[in-house]
């Protein structure tokens, strides 16, 4: 309905807007993965980070891992498959940020405009990057 709508108000001589490609996509958890013990979830995601030589696989940029616990805690695991950017991660933190703020301050007494209002809390994101061979 709104492009229909910016179509009919649109000057003949503007471009059709073209689409970029995003940024990253979310694909679904491996079996091996999803049923690996917290501990273990980095030595589940080592082969997929960095498939072995002659691998048709395409590796995994990132995997980030969010605890079921997340907001007691703000531990959340991210793992790369090389130097993360710092876009990526910052954009992460922000996210996860937002969210831990969301789920602690209202748990601890925190008027609900009041956490939703805040902007402090990141959550602690160490990086994990295999060992390169």
């Amino acid at each position: 309905a709104a492009l229909a709508r910016i179509a009919a108000v649109k000057d003949a001589s503007i471009p059709a807007f073209d689409v970029p490609d995003p940024y990253y996509s979310i694909v679904p958890v491996p079996a091996a993965v999803a049923a690996a013990p917290p501990e273990r979830i980095g030595t589940a995601l080592d082969p997929l980070l960095r498939p072995a030589d002659g691998s048709k696989a395409k590796p995994l940029d990132y995997a980030v891992y969010i605890p079921a616990d997340f907001g007691r805690s703000p531990d959340v695991k991210l793992w790369a498959n090389g130097a993360p950017s710092g876009g990526f991660v910052a954009t992460v933190q922000q996210l996860l940020g937002q969210d831990l703020k969301l789920r602690y301050l209202p748990a601890n007494g925190v008027a609900a405009s009041v956490a939703a209002a805040s902007t402090t809390i990141p959550p602690a994101t160490p990086t994990a990057v295999p060992p390169r061979g």
